[in-house]
Formats: structure tokens, sequence, C-alpha cells
């Protein structure tokens, strides 16, 4: 995603200025001005990084993500699939979960599928039973994380409906549960479709999610100035959805957006990318050059 295109151009359209330039003091603010933005653009693209689809996941995709990691130590599973994501994502803590309930796509509902063995007690109260199992403070290793073909590919999936039908660089919990839903070949589209039993409650499930995509995309586009579109986006990836849309309700979703940007470029100015710069490509050259003279 190229940010600085536009105000490259603009940066460019003005002259230099030298000592004797003939123009007013604000002219020459306004170009130290852009190039200060231009600066803190750069800087955030730097510092952002985004090298994988997890990048763009929501606070609470990622969240599903990681939280199914735990459930797999839970269950004893060496490796996370599709069923796995399923049953994190019906977690009581989404606001996405008072929807899925209407249709029985509930935690409780999904266990004996998941893991026959559960003993039905603590199948009825895992949320509280694996929190306590895997506090806060526990850790789990890269190497443990395994997932599936099929999960991966499901991933890939996400990304190019968030991107390509949805319009959107963020992918929410609602469009990763779409995408479970219409890869009917999955175990966790089979699921789906087991628990809803019925096409028309499928298709009605659907639509739901896909409306509550629409008002939130509707929302952004309309209320936030175009240029404040990365903010925006960038802004929703750190919050909760709940959190999201009660800004939404209460109309503080522009005040928001323009107190996130201000917060984040503040702190992007800070940053001294040179540095940031110099100290990546030593670090690059000690693991990267392996040559050897004789």
């Amino acid at each position: 995603m190229n940010l600085l295109s536009k105000e490259t151009k603009l940066l460019n359209s003005f002259p230099n200025f030298n000592n004797n330039s003939k123009d007013s003091s604000a002219s020459k603010s306004i170009i130290f001005e852009k190039r200060r933005r231009h600066q803190a653009y750069i800087t955030t693209d730097y510092l952002l990084g985004f090298l994988t689809y997890f990048d763009f996941f929501s606070r609470d995709t990622f969240q599903i993500i990681k939280n199914s990691i735990f459930f797999s130590k839970l269950f004893e599973k060496n490796v996370i699939n599709s069923e796995l994501i399923l049953f994190a994502t019906l977690d009581d803590t989404f606001e996405m979960s008072t929807l899925l309930k209407d249709y029985n796509l509930m935690q409780s509902s999904l266990t004996e599928y998941v893991s026959p063995s559960v003993p039905k007690p603590l199948g009825n109260n895992l949320a509280n039973a694996w929190k306590s199992s895997f506090p806060e403070s526990s850790t789990v290793q890269e190497n443990d994380i395994v997932y599936s073909q099929e999960i991966n590919q499901i991933f890939e999936k996400t990304i190019e409906n968030a991107l390509i039908r949805f319009k959107t660089p963020v992918v929410t919990p609602e469009i990763l549960f779409i995408t479970l839903m219409e890869e009917k070949t999955t175990k966790a589209g089979k699921l789906i479709a087991k628990l809803i039993q019925n096409d028309t409650h499928w298709y009605l499930l659907r639509y739901r999610l896909i409306k509550r995509l629409h008002n939130q995309e509707v929302l952004i586009r309309s209320e936030i100035t175009k240029n404040q579109h990365y903010f925006a986006y960038l802004m929703k990836t750190r919050f909760s959805e709940f959190d999201f849309n009660k800004l939404i309700k209460n109309d503080l979703l522009l005040t928001a957006v323009s107190f996130f940007r201000n917060s984040l470029v503040k702190g992007i100015l800070k940053q001294n990318i040179f540095e940031l710069l110099k100290d990546e490509i030593f670090t690059s050259i000690k693991f990267i050059n392996k040559r050897k003279y004789s």
C-alpha cells in the first residue's frame, strides 16, 4: 500500500527555497509541514513492517488465533486445524458470539466434535477452563505452533475476501467466519453447516455478517476523510470490535481517528529512522554474511 505517492507529488510540485527566496514565510511553513508529514509516513511504513497476513488481523481476529493455540494444548492436538479456529471464534467474549448463538453456533455445541474425550462439565465451561490452565503469563514457543495446510489456505482466502470482496485491509472476525462458512469442504465448513442444519439459516447468517461489515465500512468512508482512511483502518486493528462499535454508536469515530492519527504521528516523529536503518543493516550483515576467507 503506497501512502506517499500523493504526498510526494504535492511535495515535488513546490520549488526549492533559499535565503533569497521571495516567497512568503507562510509558504515555507506549508513546505516544512508537508516534509514532516512525508517523513512521518515513511517512518510509519517502515516501523509497521507488514510482512504476514497476521499484520492485517484485527485485535479480536488475532485473539481468536491466539486462543486456538491454547485450545490445541488443552485438547492435546499437535496441529492447529480449522476446527480449532472455529471453536475459538465461538468464544463468548467476542461481540459476534451473540449473533452466532441464534444459529446454534456455540462452543458447548461444538465440543463433542472437536474433542470427544473432553469431560462434559469441562465442555460446558471451557473458556474458564483454558484460562485457568494457561494464565496470561504463560508463553508458547514458536516451534510449538503448527498450522495445517487447510488453515494456511483459509488464511490466504480470508485476506483475498477482505481485499477483493469487502474492500477493506482489516480482517475482522466476521470476514474470518464468512470464509470458514464458505469453505464447505473443510472440517470447519462442514461443522458449521451441520450445526445450523438449514440452508435458509446458513444464508441468513452470512447476510447478517456481511451487513455488519457493510455498516462499518460505510461509516468509515462517509465520516472519515479519504486521507485519514489509513489511520482509521490502522486504529481498527488496535481496537476490539466492542470498542470500535462503541465509538460508532456514540458518534466518536471521527474524533477517535483524529486523536489516534495525531498521537501516532507525534510518536513517530520522535523516532530516528536513520539510526533504525543503520541498526537493521548491521544486524542483517551480521547474520546473513557467511562468507569465509582463507
